[in-house]
């Protein structure tokens, strides 16, 4: 009996999901039920369509999905769950799919709209010309609703399976053997914005697995600025999809990070309804985020807050002063043999370079810059004062860092010879000398790194970096930043 009342709730949650979903549908194009189906009830009316289709489409998705939950809740030694334990899952699955299905609907729609796509025949001529683009949101809203539910009932399964073996570690049941302890200790809103997040997450993944794929990865250093800006912004998404999984913090400040980024460079950008279900993916992880397990104090998600901004910004400064550097190095070149630096480049959203004519020493030029870019910061780091601890850590950060992106930038450019790489090779040097640069600064880097410490106990003790630590070096990053957009062109 408790099995078939699981059953009988995946179903009925199926059909009302179905009547509500179709309730919407049938009014923002009715000939998807009408023109688009087996004409197998004779009306018009969106009301009783939905009612309809709305069970008929569903109840068997139900049925399946509930023999399948029954099974994962009761069968087996470990403690069993009843229906009252699933309605919260089931309920989550079910604003998932709702949410999904909005996103997919509204994004169908526009990419008709936008790209003047018609029916084919014979439905072309069937629906009325105005109401193609009210199909295709139809057909996206119903396809996404599929797939999230089958995804979602799959998880629903799992976690049924893991709460149930947990349960048999660590509670208490009764003599019927059903788990008498509190399954769902978490806030609902952080329960359902996860469900949001990872839900809506994977199919963006796919989506960029997709395009890259198709359009394959362009040279940062001969693709224009905004193809270099938009392939940023596209790795930091797909990680902040990725690692929100695990670090929900960390995937929503890299996804909106992004957007906050691209949208600096390129406002129109956000007018596209493409960007809505990232836009939502950054803010339900945002949501778990702040929300929290009800034992992670205040002070401790500030203190995770207060670390994550600090890195972030840290990174991104190490990022703009490695160039600064490496630039400085091609100055004293060119002021040291004689040439002429007509224009130093060092825009926040560009590749830095350093322009030099007359250059009569191109090959003195061009070396000095990732020399100086990889000793400069190791002789200031090795003669900080020991008595300033952190600081003198963040200067030996740096140097590693230059170390990493200077051999990294001059070995795998031997290959393209692009950027610096290519005037070396047409003023003589070897490719095998610019590999050996790498293949000696890119491990020493990765040294000076690992004298530094565990990555893992940085993570573990965000009490490491107070909010006046985390708030300098992100005022120092809007300083640096605002200085290279206002004295540097692209």
């Amino acid at each position: 009996m408790p099995a078939l009342k699981i059953v009988l709730l995946c179903m009925a949650s199926a059909i009302v999901y179905g009547i509500c979903h179709d309730q919407v549908t049938a009014r923002v194009c009715v000939e998807y039920f009408t023109v688009g189906h087996a004409p197998i009830f004779p009306t018009e009316s969106p009301t009783l369509l939905a009612f309809g289709w709305g069970t008929l489409a569903t109840w068997w998705v139900g049925l399946i999905l509930g023999v399948l939950v029954a099974l994962a809740a009761r069968a087996g030694s470990w403690p069993k769950l009843d229906a009252a334990h699933l309605i919260r899952p089931i309920a989550c699955l079910l604003i998932v799919v709702a949410v999904a299905s909005v996103l997919a609907g509204i994004t169908g729609y526009e990419l008709a709209e936008g790209s003047g796509l018609v029916l084919p025949e014979p439905l072309g001529t069937r629906v009325p010309k105005g109401h193609h683009h009210g199909f295709f949101a139809d057909t996206l809203a119903h396809l996404a609703a599929y797939v999230v539910g089958i995804l979602g009932g799959a998880i629903v399964c799992v976690q049924a399976l893991v709460r149930r073996r947990r349960v048999a570690r660590t509670a208490r049941w009764s003599d019927d053997g059903i788990a008498r302890v509190d399954l769902t200790a978490e806030r609902p809103v952080v329960v359902v914005s996860r469900w949001i997040a990872r839900t809506v997450g994977v199919p963006l993944l796919g989506l960029l697995v997709v395009l890259t794929m198709g359009d394959g990865i362009a040279n940062p250093l001969t693709a224009s600025q905004r193809e270099n800006l938009f392939g940023v912004v596209v790795v930091a998404m797909f990680l902040g999809v990725v690692l929100g999984w695990k670090w929900e913090g960390v995937g929503s400040l890299l996804i909106l990070g992004s957007l906050v980024l691209f949208a600096v460079a390129d406002e129109p950008f956000l007018l596209d309804i493409v960007i809505v279900p990232w836009l939502v993916t950054g803010l339900a992880y945002l949501v778990c985020w702040v929300g929290g397990k009800e034992a992670d104090s205040a002070v401790f998600r500030m203190q995770r807050f207060h670390q994550l901004l600090f890195a972030i910004a840290i990174i991104t400064l190490s990022w703009f002063a490695m160039m600064a550097v490496h630039e400085l190095g091609h100055v004293i070149g060119a002021t040291a043999t004689g040439g002429t630096v007509e224009r130093v480049v060092l825009h926040p959203f560009a590749i830095s370079r350093t322009d030099v004519a007359p250059n009569p020493y191109p090959a003195v030029v061009v070396w000095l810059g990732p020399v100086v870019g990889c000793a400069l910061p190791l002789a200031v780091a090795a003669t900080f004062p020991r008595r300033h601890l952190f600081v003198r850590n963040v200067a030996w950060f740096f140097a590693g860092f230059c170390l990493i992106a200077n051999g990294t930038y001059i070995s795998v450019g031997s290959f393209d010879g692009v950027g610096d790489c290519g005037e070396m090779l047409r003023t003589g040097t070897p490719p095998w000398v610019l590999l050996a640069f790498g293949g000696v600064t890119v491990p020493l880097g990765l040294y000076v790194w690992h004298r530094l410490g565990s990555v893992r106990d940085f993570v573990r003790n965000p009490s490491m970096i107070t909010g006046r630590m985390a708030w300098i070096a992100f005022a120092a990053l809007v300083v640096l930043a605002a200085a290279g957009s206002g004295l540097s062109s692209r």
